[in-house]
């Protein structure tokens, strides 16, 4: 066999030679191969999405309505008012001269001139008796008339007995009681003055 019929299988041959050497580098090539893609796949992987937490939307809880404090009542007189005198309490005492014929109203002041007028019809009226047009009721003479003894009696009458000195007796009147003393008489019975003195009675 001539020489250039057997290049091939020198060629072989060759590669046979070099047998486990070349087998070995092509395995690094492979390795290094593989290393790199395995590489660029990491690098070029989507990042892992983060998951998303969802949370419930938070639960308000109403408020309960507070009920409003009541608003204190002021049961106090209004300011610079005073309050009603109890029945009893003594509002006025004075002494009035009459003369036959002559009457008045009590009041809580002591009548002047224009208060005495010469007509019945009045509150206390002289003329040798008393009369009135509210109600009198009588006390023991020569005593001073009390609320109590003035309230105590119910023997009624519009007019007194012939008046005599030291003759006591009361009113009753709307809201008031009057005690009524005779301090004084003329003579004849002419003119008299006699001492007063109201208390409330509602």
């Amino acid at each position: 066999m001539s020489a250039e019929g057997s290049r091939p299988g020198r060629g072989w041959h060759r590669l046979g030679e070099l047998g486990p050497a070349w087998l070995s580098g092509i395995a690094a090539v492979v390795t290094a191969l593989t290393s790199a893609g395995y590489v660029v796949g990491r690098a070029t992987a989507p990042p892992s999405a983060t998951p998303v937490v969802s949370s419930a939307p938070a639960t308000t809880t109403p408020a309960t309505p507070t009920a409003p404090s009541p608003t204190p009542t002021d049961t106090s007189p209004p300011s610079g008012a005073s309050p009603a005198p109890g029945n009893g309490t003594q509002l006025a005492s004075y002494d009035v001269s009459l003369a036959a014929g002559y009457g008045f109203d009590t009041k809580l002041t002591k009548p002047g001139q224009a208060d005495i007028v010469n007509h019945g019809g009045t509150d206390l009226y002289f003329s040798g008796f008393f009369y009135t047009k509210d109600r009198i009721v009588m006390l023991p003479t020569n005593t001073t008339p009390t609320y109590p003894a003035c309230q105590a009696n119910t023997i009624f009458s519009y007019q007194t007995p012939t008046v005599v000195q030291g003759m006591t007796f009361c009113l009753v009147e709307n809201g008031a009681l009057a005690g009524v003393k005779v301090t004084d008489l003329g003579p004849a019975r002419a003119s008299t003055t006699v001492r007063v003195t109201i208390w409330q009675n509602s």
